[in-house]
């Protein structure tokens, strides 16, 4: 990360509420945060596209902040997503059965499309994104050998 903010200003006006709320949408799964109404601002170290619904009713800035670690704690509630984050790898840990790991593993499935993927700069120290990625990770895999297993044992019957 070179230290170079996205910013969408959305210019368009009189959109029906269904559109804005569509906008927004779009705008929080591709990782964006409002920094204030119609401006939204994310780290320039994704190569995904604008969505479809946000292309031509915007302005694509790119901008830089002199106080970019501050700037992410403003727009994302880093400290709450991480005490999530750590929550949800106790739960895993604790979970004594496959059927309570997988409604954990749903939740991290939840919880990790609302990280906002930031560069390491921006982290708080002790971010537990990556941690949270390996767990799910592991359990995904688990089920998969699981499956594996279960296919093979009924081949030999």
């Amino acid at each position: 990360w070179d230290g170079t903010w996205t910013t969408v200003v959305i210019t368009s006006v009189g959109m029906d509420p269904r559109v804005r709320a569509a906008m927004r949408n779009a705008l929080q799964d591709s990782r964006f945060g409002e920094l204030r109404e119609a401006v939204w601002l994310r780290p320039d170290n994704l190569d995904d596209a604008l969505p479809a619904e946000v292309e031509g009713r915007v302005r694509v800035l790119h901008a830089r902040d002199d106080n970019p670690g501050q700037l992410a704690a403003q727009l994302w509630d880093l400290d709450g997503w991480s005490d999530t984050g750590y929550r949800l790898l106790a739960e895993m840990a604790s979970a004594s059965d496959t059927p309570g790991r997988f409604a954990v593993a749903a939740g991290m499935v939840r919880h990790l499309l609302a990280d906002p993927v930031l560069p390491d700069e921006l982290l708080p120290s002790g971010w537990p994104g990556a941690q949270v990625r390996q767990a799910y990770t592991d359990f995904a895999a688990e089920l998969v050998a699981r499956r594996d297993e279960t296919r093979l044992m009924e081949a030999t019957r």
